[in-house]
């Protein structure tokens, strides 16, 4: 979001004054969208992992993985032999979108003495997928001596209309995980738009564990 406008419908979309006041500061903020059905795209995918070499076999598997696990609770699939697994992808594929999403068994539950896997929402696996991207934007940025804050106070719903896809098909199919708003620091001398204050980080023993959660960090010995 560069333009002055589009800067403001956005700053208008985020909770709280702070982050309204960032988005109108920086000359730009990227909005990252997460897309909570990437089965849509599943052919373009499989026609690129087709052309890179990927064999039938694997081409088979990723055509059917990928619209079970976004199914979000779609776990008693992995309990259907190979030939069934087929013809349910036939119903998973197109009505993906419209899969009500059931409770995942524990990982306690099992099937032929294999623990079944846990699958978390569609929009968790999206977040997970856009996260990275967000870490690498801002770590780009960086870089290059550019400024980022990222920010997930924001009304996602407002946030879809300011760019333009509210009400739409998109407006369903895309979350809204976070905003970074992007700019360079004023030079040396410059007065900054407000205080920049610097906030410590807790010890690495306080967030780090050793092999489980109850065992705490031990540092590595010389």
């Amino acid at each position: 979001m560069v333009d002055g406008d589009a800067r403001a419908a956005l700053a208008a979309a985020m909770v709280g004054d702070g982050n309204r006041a960032r988005v109108l500061d920086a000359p730009t903020t990227a909005v990252f969208l997460a897309d909570t059905q990437p089965a849509r795209r599943l052919e373009d995918l499989l026609a690129r992992e087709r052309a890179a070499g990927a064999s039938p076999r694997y081409l088979r598997s990723l055509a059917f993985d990928i619209p079970a696990l976004l199914a979000g609770g779609a776990d008693a699939l992995w309990r259907l032999p190979s030939a069934l697994k087929r013809a349910a992808l036939n119903v998973v594929l197109p009505n993906l979108g419209r899969v009500a999403a059931a409770a995942s068994p524990t990982g306690s539950e099992r099937a032929g003495g294999a623990s079944l896997p846990t699958v978390d929402e569609p929009t968790a696996w999206a977040y997970k997928s856009t996260m990275p991207a967000v870490q690498t934007y801002v770590l780009g940025c960086a870089a290059h001596d550019i400024a980022t804050h990222v920010m997930e106070g924001l009304n996602a719903d407002a946030v879809r209309r300011a760019v333009g896809i509210h009400g739409s098909d998109e407006a369903c199919r895309f979350a809204v995980p976070c905003v970074v708003a992007t700019g360079y620091v004023p030079a040396d001398g410059g007065k900054p738009p407000r205080s920049v204050r610097v906030t410590s980080r807790p010890p690495l023993s306080s967030v780090v564990r050793h092999n489980i959660v109850a065992t705490a960090w031990r540092e590595p010995m010389a």
